[in-house]
């Protein structure tokens, strides 16, 4: 199922995260700590003829840590809230073609290398967003989200969002860390764990919710 754009919270977020979104596009704000264990996970994989595809990436802004890496192939941003896809075409000064403004469940083209960074527990079920970014990957897929034992759904208000949004509810899911991994091999990937530097495997609380952050890295076989 496509997501209905006109419900899409962070069109509601004009007030909370807009401006810290753009500062970060703009590389103003300090780097964030998993963009840069992602940066260095993929280290080892880089190719300079890599497409990189930054799946629900917001404004773009962890172009940054892989540019200050020297890490930067292709980078391509996809994201649904066009206000974002905006602020990454003002400031990365990429041409048009690096900007897609879609959904994960609608991942177009073929890429050596996915991220999808504090992405993927906002759909109502992972798999056909999982499988949409599975599909175009053909090298390693860079996977962090908030991952449990076992999945627990949250379809609940986000108390941050601004007052013509106050009355919607999104997905702040927690998915099994076995069964994501699980479907990643049923795909041909061969898929491993790192813990999060940033929270030693512990749950973070983050805008009022608890998210226990982990990552998942597939590489195709």
């Amino acid at each position: 199922m496509i997501p209905d754009k006109e419900l899409n919270i962070w069109n509601f977020t004009k007030n909370s995260i807009y401006s810290l979104y753009e500062e970060r596009a703009a590389n103003y704000r300090p780097e964030m700590d998993c963009h840069a264990q992602a940066a260095d996970i993929y280290q080892p994989h880089f190719d300079q003829r890599d497409r990189i595809l930054d799946a629900g990436g917001g404004s773009g802004y962890f172009y940054w840590s892989l540019k200050t890496r020297g890490l930067l192939g292709d980078y391509y941003l996809l994201d649904q809230t066009e206000d974002f896809v905006d602020m990454g075409r003002r400031h990365l000064k990429l041409s048009e073609d690096r900007f897609i403004l879609k959904s994960i469940q609608e991942t177009p083209g073929r890429y050596e290398v996915t991220f999808c960074l504090n992405a993927l527990f906002c759909l109502p079920d992972y798999r056909q967003g999982l499988e949409s970014l599975l599909l175009a990957t053909e090298k390693i897929i860079v996977l962090r989200t908030a991952l449990a034992e076992r999945t627990l759904i949250r379809y609940e208000k986000d108390d941050y969002l601004d007052p013509a949004g106050s009355d919607l509810k999104s997905y702040f899911n927690i998915w099994s860390m076995d069964e994501i991994g699980g479907f990643m091999s049923s795909y041909g990937f061969e898929v491993s764990t790192v813990v999060d530097r940033r929270t030693n495997d512990e749950p973070e609380v983050s805008a009022g919710k608890i998210f226990p952050w982990r990552w998942l890295i597939g590489l195709k076989k």
